[in-house]
């Protein structure tokens, strides 16, 4: 068996050796900051016409003392940290054995093989090796309801406290800085995971595993940009090059492929039911993933898992509940908020075939919310001007997810799977239909 074993190891080191330099193709710096860049290099103004004339080229572009992009780092963070913390497969495997293959009475452990996102109580068995392999392919195309890939998130850049009195209270002075740039927001997000799933048994009721995703992240990026003249009217004092003095607007794509982050796996088996009982588990999440361009967290996530299982005829019931924790990622705009998670479905027998439905929950916690908000902006003399931008509100960000799947044996020893997963709400960073493929061979124990 371990010879097998062996070669399944070196196949897939072999390609993990391929696919681990990650590299990212954009037109500037990494996917994590492809978003801001082009909203700076956007709403950069035309230099002036006549020499001598002062500059209002970077009257909209960020400085140390006035945090003008505070709204669209927020969300470019809220992007980033729903992309980078997607679930993954679980490693369980749809074979598990019990007894020994010495004594007569080593045998299948259970009519079913299991579902597909969530974990369930049986264990592999002691000396049972699973190798598995799943391909999902996610086009993201909303975020909070909101259609990311025409009308998109918009947002309101205030004027900088560049002239006059640099003093809070009497912004804005001179009357100019009273001035906006309207920017919209248009992307286009598509990941493809290759993730290698791997499971052993220690011991009759425990077992450790990893899952090792290759992961592809492509990213299309549009900003337009609008003058508001809300304080100078149709004074053209903030104009932009080029034909239209009144808008800009430029695309930017970027994609970066490379190995993720790493999740190594262990669950142990605390009580025995019919087909399952009660088990105990933790996933440890590696910053092996290179967290600039979206292939990573950039930090170690532990999370703890409680698992319930049984069989009643032809149907296995199941629940997971979890609540993972983070450190502190090394990117800026990445904040990962700790996650309760809880999955619960069913699978069932058909024939040789098992078939799995899941309901599967997430709460980011004091994670955000986004959505249209009515923001105020000050005037020279104390009035104000009001508009509606795309903006963030304290809270909690619940995710639900619907998973549908089959596992069919082609082989004594060799399963195909094929998973759907789909939004339920509109809650976060949402994909309508993500498609999920693989397959999984055992090496029983001799």
């Amino acid at each position: 068996m371990f010879s097998r074993v062996r070669v399944v190891v070196i196949t897939f080191l072999m390609g993990t050796a391929l696919a681990a330099p990650g590299f990212a193709q954009s037109s500037d710096g990494h996917l994590a900051d492809l978003l801001p860049d082009l909203l700076r290099s956007t709403v950069t103004l035309a230099p002036p016409n006549t020499p001598g004339f002062p500059s209002h080229e970077a009257h909209f572009l960020p400085t140390e003392r006035d945090n003008i992009y505070l709204v669209p780092n927020q969300f470019n963070g809220a992007l980033l940290a729903s992309l980078t913390t997607f679930p993954l497969g679980s490693s369980s495997g749809g074979f598990v054995f019990e007894g020994d293959p010495a004594l007569g009475d080593f045998k299948p452990a259970s009519r079913s093989f299991g579902p597909t996102f969530a974990e369930r109580a049986l264990t592999s068995g002691r000396g049972n090796f699973n190798f598995g392999f799943t391909f999902q392919h996610a086009r993201y195309d909303s975020f909070e309801g909101k259609d990311l890939e025409s009308a998109g998130p918009k947002f309101y850049l205030q004027h900088i406290d560049c002239c006059g009195p640099m003093d809070a209270a009497s912004f804005p002075n001179p009357a100019f800085e009273g001035d906006l740039v309207e920017a919209q927001v248009a992307l286009k997000i598509k990941t493809d995971t290759t993730a290698f799933l791997f499971n052993y048994g220690l011991t009759n009721r425990w077992d450790v595993g990893a899952a090792v995703p290759i992961v592809h992240v492509s990213m299309d990026a549009g900003v337009f940009a609008r003058v508001d003249r809300a304080a100078t009217g149709t004074t053209p004092i903030h104009v932009f090059a080029g034909a239209n003095p009144d808008s800009s607007s430029q695309t930017r794509s970027g994609s970066a492929t490379g190995i993720g982050d790493i999740v190594l796996r262990t669950k142990y088996r605390l009580t025995k039911a019919a087909g399952g009982g009660l088990a105990a588990g933790l996933d440890l999440r590696v910053p092996s993933g290179n967290e600039e361009d979206l292939l990573g967290l950039g930090t170690t996530q532990a999370k703890f898992l409680l698992v319930g299982s049984m069989e009643k005829g032809r149907l296995g019931p199941h629940f997971n509940v979890s609540y993972a924790v983070a450190g502190d990622s090394s990117l800026q705009d990445l904040d990962i908020p700790n996650e309760f998670g809880y999955t619960f479905g069913v699978d069932a027998v058909a024939g040789k075939a098992t078939l799995a439905f899941d309901i599967i929950g997430r709460t980011l916690i004091d994670a955000g919310r986004f959505g249209d908000t009515t923001r105020t902006f000050p005037l020279l003399g104390g009035s104000t001007v009001t508009r509606t931008e795309f903006g963030r509100r304290d809270g909690n960000l619940n995710q639900v997810l619907g998973a549908a799947g089959i596992k069919f044996p082609v082989m004594e020893k060799l399963l195909i799977t094929a998973n759907a997963l789909f939004s339920i709400n509109d809650a976060g960073l949402k994909a309508k239909f993500i498609p999920v493929i693989g397959f999984e061979y055992v090496f029983p124990r001799q």
